[in-house]
């Protein structure tokens, strides 16, 4: 996410994307652990928060570049709960239709609650 001039430092990953302590991504990465399936949740909802009120403020025409590497990292981490929620892609059809069927279902509740 430093490459795609999201972050400037661990330190701001950490504080911003995870919601965390200024040490909490180091500290992951100095005893080898993955993040959890909540954290994972947390990153996905700030990374689309926050480009979207970026894309909305700033001046798309410079910077259209950078909201596509955006795009393509919540991409990534949609594509990790998506495994995750399915045993890395283990599921059978039956279960996967669904849990498809479910995650629908909410979608369509949170529309009628927005509504």
């Amino acid at each position: 996410m430093r490459k795609a001039h999201i972050v400037r430092s661990s330190e701001d990953f950490s504080t911003q994307y995870l919601g965390k302590s200024k040490s909490y991504f180091r500290a992951m990465k100095a005893q080898g652990l993955e993040a959890n399936t909540k954290m994972l949740t947390h990153l996905a909802n700030e990374l689309h928060s926050r480009r979207t009120l970026f894309e909305k403020v700033g001046n798309s025409n410079n910077i259209d570049f950078y909201y596509q590497k955006w795009r393509d990292i919540e991409a990534e981490v949609a594509k990790e709960l998506a495994l995750r929620a399915t045993d890395n892609g283990s599921i059978n059809n039956n279960a996967l239709n669904n849990v498809l069927s479910v995650i629908q279902q909410l979608i369509a509740e949170r529309s009628t609650a927005t509504a």
